[in-house]
């Protein structure tokens, strides 16, 4: 078997490099041990923030803390943790009152990432860092869902008109916030955007897998499915945090059922992203690769993912909320392009093609006359993109 594409690692900045190896100390040819007075710890730090795995850092500190630490980095590290601590407690309880009011209310509910993701693969709440909650419900009761978010006191964030029904062809989730704690929640009714290919709420349901909170019980997607989503969210914003890369590292220190996730793969079209999951994985984390997964690593287009991920790594590119710049932005539309199947690329075509809300709002027709928004959609985009200056506005 072929040896998978290498990455230049070594033009990593030393203090990224250092991060890499305390995340997952397996490569003994690295002595960072032996080189932490040339190591900047405020760089580290940074970085560690950055990329959301600061807990895990300070893990590993609790282990075997560098002499050369600057203490006042470590009280700042220590609080930092605590601070991540409280915000998975009170996730977790507002996710148990949000999971409760959905079962009582008769709407099936998975967990994405969040707290349960932090359990399954960790162990711990504690050493995952998570700033929202993600539910995914069935896509025929969105509605009757964001009804019980709005009698919680949680109010959405988009300010996107509601004109005609577009939003589920538009995107994959809505955003809520509490008004009084400011938790936030991603109400999903699919997993992913402009696949069409994943597997119905029905089926994700049927092979779900559990969480014991506090005697009280919560569901999540089963491991396989669950791979899916990990490897397709990371890919999708190009693995710009270590954060995702640790979780995918630890979902692969589970055992799996490799003869239903290689028909997942096939299905939602993602053995490129698996593969580039996994070479960064091992070039970056010094990851073990289970044997099944290895030929996917072999292919053109998951190295070249791979290479792009990696320059998105290294450079420290931003690109949530929104990427940083035009010029990053530009970029990085036509990396997920390249994350895409051509079926893919067409459903994201025809989804362009598709009237928006915000078409309604800009030139308001009669019900009746909704279907001149799909021959006029062309028009109203440019019309509006000149007007706003917005190219990438939600429509």
């Amino acid at each position: 078997m072929g040896e998978a594409p290498q990455l230049p690692v070594h033009t990593l900045p030393q203090e990224l490099q250092a991060l890499l190896f305390y995340l997952h100390p397996r490569e003994q040819g690295h002595r960072w041990q032996e080189a932490q007075s040339d190591l900047e710890w405020d760089r580290l730090m940074e970085l560690a923030i950055h990329h959301r795995v600061y807990p895990l850092l300070q893990h590993r500190f609790r282990q075997q803390r560098p002499a050369s630490f600057p203490p006042a980095l470590e009280q700042a590290l220590g609080r930092l943790c605590s601070e991540n601590t409280f915000r998975m407690m009170h996730l977790t309880a507002e996710m148990l009152e949000v999971a409760s009011l959905f079962e009582r209310s008769g709407i099936r509910t998975l967990m994405l990432k969040g707290p349960v993701l932090a359990q399954a693969l960790y162990g711990e709440l504690s050493l995952r860092t998570s700033k929202d909650l993600d539910l995914l419900v069935p896509p025929d009761q969105v509605e009757a869902a964001e009804a019980l978010l709005r009698s919680r006191g949680y109010r959405l964030d988009d300010d996107a008109p509601r004109i005609i029904n577009d939003l589920k062809w538009k995107t994959h989730h809505v955003s809520y916030t509490h008004i009084h704690t400011g938790v936030q929640i991603e109400l999903h009714w699919n997993l992913n955007p402009d696949t069409r290919g994943e597997p119905e709420f029905d089926e994700l349901w049927n092979r779900r897998s559990e969480a014991a909170f506090s005697g009280r019980t919560v569901y999540y997607p089963g491991r396989e499915d669950l791979f899916i989503y990990l490897v397709a969210h990371g890919a999708r914003h190009g693995w710009f945090r270590l954060r995702w890369l640790m979780d995918f590292d630890r979902m692969l220190q589970l055992p799996l059922q490799w003869d239903l996730l290689y028909r997942l793969l096939e299905r939602n079209e993602c053995r490129r992203l698996a593969g580039q999951a996994a070479i960064l994985c091992e070039k970056l984390l010094h990851t073990p690769i289970p044997a099944p997964l290895r030929p996917f690593m072999l292919q053109r287009s998951s190295g070249r993912l791979a290479r792009q991920a990696f320059e998105i790594i290294r450079d420290l590119v931003r690109l949530a909320p929104k990427p940083s710049s035009h010029d990053v932005n530009k970029h990085y539309r036509g990396y997920v392009l390249g994350t895409m199947s051509l079926r893919q690329k067409a459903i994201f075509a025809l989804g362009k093609l598709y009237p928006s809300s915000w078409d309604a709002q800009l030139l308001p027709l009669p019900r009746k006359l909704h279907f001149m928004y799909f021959l006029l959609r062309p028009f109203l985009w440019y019309w509006r993109r000149r007007r706003t200056g917005r190219p990438n506005m939600e429509g």
